[in-house]
């Protein structure tokens, strides 16, 4: 997650963000729930996240720190998915 993408990984945002489009499939916190239940991995930018308030205590457990050399290191051999 990079820039506003960011916002996902801050508990305090995840349950307040929903699509007008998809609202069936739940607010971010469902959608990301349903994902990482399934085996799913989430990343924050390092940057991004500091600067949207998702850190410490206010970032999931779950959603790791990874940025531009995670990517480097990691993009030919996986799918990603940035938001």
């Amino acid at each position: 997650m990079t820039l506003d993408g960011a916002d996902l990984a801050n508990k305090k945002k995840t349950e307040g963000i929903e699509s007008p489009v998809h609202k069936k499939f739940g607010n971010a916190f469902e959608i990301m729930n349903k994902i990482k239940v399934k085996g799913g991995w989430f990343g924050v930018c390092p940057p991004c996240a500091e600067y949207f308030g998702a850190r410490d205590s206010d970032k999931y457990d779950w959603v790791e720190l990874a940025g531009g050399d995670w990517l480097m290191k990691n993009m030919q051999d996986a799918w990603v998915l940035w938001i």
